[in-house]
């Protein structure tokens, strides 16, 4: 069949719409007028013996309504007809309509194939290209295939229910016997695919949102890894039935070292965890057993093997929270508290560390700062971990200064050292995973994973953590944790989650002079 056939047949069956929405009306109005003449006969049996005037009104009230209701059925069916066309007209002459353009496959109603032809039509009359012959339309869709097939991306296609219309040879997808299914697996980024694309789909006519190092299977997983740059593109005024293209980007070979090397040291901390606890146990029952009467000697060294053990245990907590922060799973749950009942809890090993060192540490903690909403364990963590540097980065007898104060809806933690100072070529990878500068990484041992993981913490709590340094005269490192108060009520509507507050715009590192950073 020719295509001036189709086009016929399809006009001539468009043309019946009149006909049918007219016979469906006289159908509607003759059964409208038999249901309103039997409610009147009803209310007319069940109210006889009422005054004639309250009956005539009750029957008069109950055929008005029945009139009314025959009248809006046979007006919705004649105006969605008109309203489908009017916002497939408005959507095909590039009119920015108020609400969605009409799914052909999505009409209802008496007519709803005419409707979808008749959409059909309008769509396939917009923009018509050039008629080119059937050999030329052959080339030309086989060249674009071909292209499609040979780009160094993935590229989905995805109508508004989210199947699969078309993929490439690249794209990350899973096949099985009936379906095909992409395999990206978003569950554990901050806004996942599917909900972006809920929230847009009521929001915007177009958007674009980029995730970074989404695998293709969950961690752990015994199939082969895969790590992909993911973009999706959605639009609301399709005409082709694709409404969200998802370009992926594989790079694996570029994340997947880094990976790996955070999965070998995670392995080899979690096996030391155990031998770590044991020392522990042993010095513990050491200290109570003989320490009130050993010799000053012999305390000393037992100060100096508890400081050593609690900074191995330390490392190796480091190392696991950056392998859970990395693998996107350091939930938190964040409860009211306060900065100070945080310090006292650690303040005795960090002096007893600053001691044994020859360092002093001052704490400044002002007792009626407002309560924070925080994790006690983990914040614990991060005031050790900056404690911990400006102790190690002091001058022999120097002083370490802890202060803390409020910052609009946020308390500010500082730890203050007076030491040797950050580079500024320094400052801007500061945060970053087992960076250390050259000149620290000869005098002073450590990880490079400590301010990393601390800073992970304080974004998991929706605060910022950054520092100011000026060489050869030490450095304040300062971060922020939300008041309790304005956030309470986000955090009792999801059981006190971390997630409701984390501060998702902090993503960027902002250098400012005289070699600061903030995260």
């Amino acid at each position: 069949m020719t295509n001036d056939q189709n086009e016929n047949q399809r006009l001539t069956s468009v043309g019946n719409i009149k006909r049918r929405l007219l016979s469906r009306a006289i159908i509607k109005a003759v059964i409208g007028q038999i249901i309103a003449v039997c409610v009147m006969i009803g209310v007319h049996f069940f109210i006889n013996g009422l005054p004639s005037n309250l009956e005539f009104l009750i029957v008069a009230v109950a055929v008005v309504v029945c009139e009314a209701l025959t009248i809006i059925s046979i007006a919705s069916q004649l105006l969605y007809p008109i309203d489908i066309l009017g916002r497939a007209i408005s959507s095909s002459i590039g009119e920015k309509p108020r609400c969605y353009p009409p799914n052909p496959n999505d009409t209802r109603g008496t007519v709803k194939s005419e409707l979808n032809k008749a959409v059909d039509f309008i769509y396939d009359k917009k923009e018509e290209p050039k008629q080119n012959t059937t050999d030329e339309q052959d080339q030309a869709e086989k060249l674009a295939l071909d292209l499609i097939h040979q780009l160094p991306v993935g590229v989905i296609a995805l109508d508004n229910n989210l199947s699969i219309l078309a993929y490439n040879d690249k794209a990350p997808i899973y096949h099985t016997a009936n379906d095909h299914i992409i395999q990206l697996d978003f569950q554990d980024v901050p806004e996942p695919f599917e909900q972006w694309l809920n929230k847009v789909k009521n929001e915007e006519i177009t958007a674009t949102h980029i995730w970074t190092r989404i695998q293709n299977v969950p961690s752990g997983s015994l199939e082969q890894r895969r790590i992909f740059d993911v973009v999706a593109s959605y639009g609301q005024r399709s005409t082709n039935g694709i409404n969200t293209i998802i370009v992926t980007v594989d790079r694996t070979d570029d994340y997947l070292s880094d990976e790996s090397t955070v999965d070998f040291v995670a392995l080899a901390a979690h096996e030391l965890r155990g031998p770590i606890t044991v020392i522990r146990g042993y010095l513990d029952m050491l200290n109570e057993q003989i320490y009130n009467t050993a010799p000053a000697e012999q305390r000393a060294l037992l100060d100096r093997l508890e400081v050593s053990a609690k900074r191995l245990s330390s490392y190796v907590n480091n190392v696991l929270n950056a392998n859970r922060y990395d693998r996107k799973k350091l939930d938190l749950k964040l409860r009211e508290t306060t900065i100070l009942s945080i310090v006292d809890d650690i303040k005795h090993d960090l002096d007893l560390r600053a001691t044994t060192v020859g360092r002093k540490v001052v704490w400044d903690i002002p007792a009626d700062l407002p309560s924070v909403a925080a994790d006690r364990s983990s914040i614990s963590e991060v005031i050790s971990n900056l404690v911990d540097n400006a102790i190690k980065y002091s001058n022999p007898g120097g002083i370490v200064d802890v202060t803390a104060g409020i910052t609009g809806d946020y308390v500010q933690v500082s730890v203050i050292d007076h030491g040797i100072g950050i580079a500024r070529s320094a400052t801007e990878k500061l945060f970053t995973k087992f960076y250390r500068s050259h000149r620290s990484s000869n005098a002073v041992g450590g990880t490079g994973i400590g301010l990393y993981i601390s800073r992970a913490i304080v974004e998991s709590h929706g605060g910022k953590i950054g520092v100011s340094s000026v060489e050869g005269k030490g450095s304040t490192f300062s971060f922020t944790l939300p008041i309790y108060e304005t956030v309470k009520d986000k955090l009792k509507a999801s059981d006190n989650s971390n997630g409701v507050i984390i501060n998702s715009t902090a993503t960027n590192w902002e250098i400012s002079n005289h070699g600061s950073v903030t995260k």
